[in-house]
């Protein structure tokens, strides 16, 4: 998988889950955004890709389950 844009990655992983599904991640997202804030998650440089970089690169598992 070589994906290389946030739309890419969505797509990637619209392709992979249900339409709830990708809700739930749009909300884990978004709290992952006001989360990081206070608690460091992830790098504060990687939420501008966060599709990308931790959504999309989990969702290839998916494939192997």
């Amino acid at each position: 998988m070589l994906l290389h844009d946030e739309d890419e990655a969505r797509a990637y992983v619209a392709a992979r889950c249900s339409p709830h599904a990708l809700a739930s991640l749009d909300h884990l997202g978004e709290m992952l955004r006001t989360a990081n804030a206070t608690q460091n998650l992830v790098a504060a440089s990687t939420l501008d890709s966060l599709w990308l970089r931790h959504i999309a690169d989990s969702a290839q598992l998916l494939d192997h389950v």
